[in-house]
């Protein structure tokens, strides 16, 4: 019996030990998300005022074009 009670405390500390490697991947996992979703953040932030910046210079581009074509 003795061999029985080591292999079962055996398996208790090797669950044990699969339970905490789990948990940190899994806590990684979520650092990778966070760190993705501040830089996407980020990047949508910086986009929008540069869309509307090319849309502006489209505007004048354009304006500029007419203005020859008047004249």
């Amino acid at each position: 019996m003795p061999i029985v009670t080591v292999l079962s405390a055996l398996a208790a500390v090797v669950l044990k030990v699969i339970q905490v490697v789990l948990h940190r991947v899994a806590d990684l996992l979520f650092q990778v998300i966070g760190i993705k979703e501040k830089f996407r953040a980020r990047l949508e932030a910086t986009q929008l005022p540069v869309a509307f910046r090319i849309e502006q210079i489209e505007i004048a581009l354009k304006e500029q074009q007419q203005k020859e074509i008047i004249q």
